[in-house]
C-alpha cells in the first residue's frame, strides 16, 4: 500500500489538472486512510494556489475542503487568500486587509462579503 501512496504524491499535481486523473485522485483520497493519505491531502494544500487556478485541479482543492479537516482547510483558506488580497487595488477593495476570506477557530472558510 505504502508503494501506491508514494505513487499518488509523487504524481498527484499532474493528476490533479488531468480531466480524468483529478476524478481518481479525488476517489483516491476519498478511499484512503493513515499517513499516506495525509501527505498527499498536505502536497495538494501546499499546491492549492496553483491548482485552483486549474479547471480540474479545482475540484481536488474543493474536494480537499469537503473533507472538513480544520489544518487543511485552514491552511487552504490562508493560502488562497493572500493571492485574492493581492489582486485587488487598496482604492477598489479596502477590506482585503481585513475579512475578504476569514478562517474561523475551527478552521473552516467564511466570507467577508455579507
Amino acid at each position: 500500500m505504502q508503494l501506491l501512496y508514494e505513487a499518488a504524491v509523487k504524481n498527484a499535481l499532474d493528476l490533479a489538472i488531468h480531466e480524468k486523473g483529478c476524478i481518481n485522485l479525488k476517489n483516491f483520497i476519498s478511499s484512503s486512510r493513515g499517513p499516506g493519505r495525509g501527505q498527499l491531502l498536505q502536497l495538494i494544500t501546499e499546491s492549492s494556489v496553483f491548482l485552483s487556478q486549474d479547471p480540474f485541479g479545482n475540484f481536488v482543492v474543493q474536494h480537499v475542503l469537503e473533507l472538513e479537516i480544520p489544518t487543511f482547510t485552514k491552511e487552504i483558506c490562508s493560502q488562497l487568500r493572500r493571492p485574492l488580497c493581492e489582486d485587488f487595488n487598496a482604492e477598489s477593495w479596502e477590506p482585503c486587509g481585513g475579512d475578504m476570506l476569514d478562517v474561523s477557530r475551527d478552521g473552516t472558510c467564511g466570507s467577508g462579503f455579507h
